[in-house]
């Protein structure tokens, strides 16, 4: 139960019930169910109990509406509704993810109902109401809100006390089943045809293909999911998801996508689907613009990127015979070439060592040229100092 849930359609329910219900027509509980028509000195805000169900011990949430005690088992299987306890955006108690107390303690955490003559063994009411008294203090538990098989009050021979069980057995000797002094409960079933009937027991059951909701027997969907692994089961939900890398297909079957092989472009290389697009002829091999190139022609400096810890250095990828085979692509238009990392003229390409040499002969006749201008503002006298 999601912590602003019950007080929402507490308040929803009420504002529509004082404007357009006459008194008589009042609903025990809004959410939840009715455990007794009284509710002793358990108040609006509620308090927290505890009660055996499958899964064991369990909070049980408790309070007061309409006159009636009311009831709410809180899930152990939601961690954020696993647990009876305060709630300080709405001031109540309710199911939440911890067991936090009244901050102020003006409401305690135990429900403190006197026990009334009821002992710690406890005692049933009906088939389906279980009573016990705990550290001096009333349980109250309607088994039949149970989800599971425990929805009848009856005798724990291992407890050694009355508890919720798969059945109504009675106690031994010394500890009767029927709690006394109990006031006859009346069953409230008016406009419903299945559901708790506020007295421990129902108002009737529905058919194995419907259940019960609001206390109307309404059709149960079939999920269709026989023979699938993913897709829509036929009722909002699905049968299945599919692991990555993996589509569903029209059958509802988990089916890995064809790999569609990629060569456009490409002279040699991966085709991306485990197979080549080509195999380069020696001396030459696949550069990383997939083209068969002599070596000498790839210059990897030109394709530097920023290498991070997790990445391999330059020279573990030029020692790796498949980094050429998933570099980027690099394509150059019809009469031009790849150099160095761009595209020039076919008739213009110069090898790397040729424009070295042409480049060195430029300096060295530059820096000559300057060496002998230097040497003629040396002849100059110095400014400074000289007699004016």
């Amino acid at each position: 139960m999601d912590e602003p849930l019950r007080i929402t359609k507490l308040m929803f329910a009420m504002w529509l019930i004082a404007f357009f219900c006459p008194p008589s027509s009042f609903a025990q509980c809004s959410v939840g169910t009715p455990v007794y028509h009284d509710c002793f000195n358990v108040t609006f805000q509620g308090c927290c109990a505890s009660g055996q169900t499958d899964a064991g011990r369990v909070d049980v949430l408790q309070w007061c509406e309409n006159g009636f005690l009311c009831q709410a088992i809180c899930n152990p299987f939601d961690y954020q509704n696993a647990y009876c306890g305060w709630n300080s955006q709405y001031g109540i108690y309710d199911c939440g993810p911890s067991r936090a107390q009244d901050p102020s303690l003006v409401h305690p955490y135990e429900c403190n109902i006197p026990c009334n003559g009821v002992s710690e063994a406890g005692c049933c009411e009906g088939q389906t109401l279980l009573k016990y008294c705990k550290q001096g203090r009333l349980v109250i538990i309607n088994c039949a809100a149970n989800q599971g098989s425990y929805k009848f009050c009856g005798w724990d021979p291992v407890y050694q006390g009355y508890a919720c069980t798969v059945s109504p057995a009675e106690g031994p000797p010394g500890y009767p089943y029927q709690c006394s002094g109990t006031t006859p409960c009346i069953p409230s079933c008016s406009g419903k045809e299945c559901g708790d009937d506020g007295c421990g027991s129902v108002c009737g059951t529905c058919p194995s293909n419907e259940v019960c909701q609001n206390g109307v027997c309404v059709a149960l969907c079939q999920r269709k999911c026989e023979g699938k692994e993913c897709g829509p089961d036929g009722c909002g939900g699905t049968c299945g998801q599919c692991p990555p890398d993996f589509a569903c297909s029209e059958q509802g079957l988990c089916v890995k996508p064809p790999c569609i092989p990629d060569c456009k472009n490409k002279e040699c290389g991966s085709d991306l689907c485990g197979g080549s697009c080509g195999v380069c002829q020696p001396p030459k091999i696949c550069s990383p613009y997939f083209k068969c190139v002599l070596p000498e022609d790839i210059i990897p400096g030109d394709y530097d990127v920023h290498v991070t810890q997790d990445e391999p250095t330059r020279e573990e990828e030029l020692a790796d015979p498949s980094y050429f085979e998933t570099a980027p692509i690099f394509i150059c238009p019809d009469g031009f070439v790849a150099k160095y990392g761009q595209c020039v003229p076919a008739n213009q390409s110069k090898s790397r060592s040729a424009s070295c040499s042409a480049s060195d002969s430029s300096s060295l006749s530059l820096s000559i040229f300057l060496l002998g201008f230097l040497g003629l503002l040396g002849i100059r006298r110095p400014i400074r100092g000289n007699p004016r």
